[in-house]
């Protein structure tokens, strides 16, 4: 009896904040792996999602935007999305319709040629803009770099990603699969748990303040019915726990309520979820990892 060879592909997903990357990998996965903000820099660790097609599994790294970083904590972020290309088999550069010939685009372009690294493109959120204004984009983008393959994709309406999903098909290796079958990412669960509760945050508040808070789950009991989480959300200052408190406790019951529900949804059974904001000590790494 014939078995199928199983083929891999990893994929990295890179670029400047705010371009879709995210959005793309959970449309490319089918299931939300990586949170979702209008904010820049919200991914802040490698994200890995998983998606098999037939006999091939593609295993998609999701990366901190690449920025000019201003502190420690940024230039930890940007160290730790080059480090999202090393060993895989293809890099796609990520770049959406307004940020295509910015500064940061031509920096990450200038990395891959000094690395020797072979990129191809993505161009994202091709549905806000007219054909032709999409040409000379795509002209613009190919005088600054030989991209190896170049693709035209909408995230958020899922336009072009099956062109995309057949391509990795294609171009993946004869290997054993390195994720079994049925999991979406790589990613433990108190990890996602603590994402989707940053995510909230960074929803629920406004400026400096999501940048300055961190999540962690101190405690999940779990049976067939419910889950109870413990979540402890860490600020830099009294001034920030207030903020994220809120009059009456309105803002973290709101934040607690909008994780409850994602939660639920993402877990398929009921949560109880407890909430406590604590002033992290001064040796805390908020948004380092």
């Amino acid at each position: 009896m014939s078995t199928t060879k199983q083929q891999t592909n990893w994929i990295s997903l890179i670029g400047v904040p705010n371009v879709g990357k995210s959005t793309l990998l959970n449309s490319l996965v089918g299931q939300k792996i990586s949170i979702v903000t209008p904010k820049p820099q919200t991914t802040r660790n490698l994200i890995r999602g998983i998606k098999i097609i037939n006999s091939t599994q593609l295993i998609f790294v999701d990366t901190p935007g690449i920025f000019a970083p201003k502190n420690q904590a940024g230039k930890i972020m940007v160290k730790r999305a080059w480090q999202g290309i090393a060993g895989v088999n293809q890099i796609f550069l990520i770049t959406d319709i307004s940020k295509y010939n910015s500064s940061g685009n031509i920096s990450i372009i200038k990395k891959l040629n000094q690395e020797n690294a072979r990129a191809s493109l993505i161009i994202n959120k091709i549905d806000l803009i007219k054909k032709e204004e999409l040409f000379e984009i795509l002209n613009s983008m190919k005088e600054l770099y030989s991209f190896e393959n170049i693709f035209l994709v909408s995230a958020l309406r899922k336009k072009g990603l099956k062109e995309l999903l057949a391509h990795l098909v294609k171009t993946s290796v004869y290997e054993a699969w390195p994720f079994s079958k049925g999991e979406i990412t790589d990613a433990p669960l108190k990890f996602q748990i603590a994402e989707i509760i940053r995510e909230k945050i960074f929803m629920s508040t406004r400026e400096e303040i999501p940048y300055n808070v961190d999540v962690e789950i101190p405690s999940i009991k779990d049976d067939q019915k419910l889950m109870s989480i413990e979540a402890e959300i860490l600020v830099r200052s009294n001034s920030h726990k207030k903020i994220l408190i809120g009059k009456g406790a309105s803002l973290i019951k709101k934040i607690g309520m909008t994780s409850r529900v994602e939660l639920e949804k993402t877990l398929h059974k009921k949560v109880f979820l407890s909430t406590n904001v604590k002033v992290a000590r001064p040796s805390s790494s908020i948004g380092h990892e």
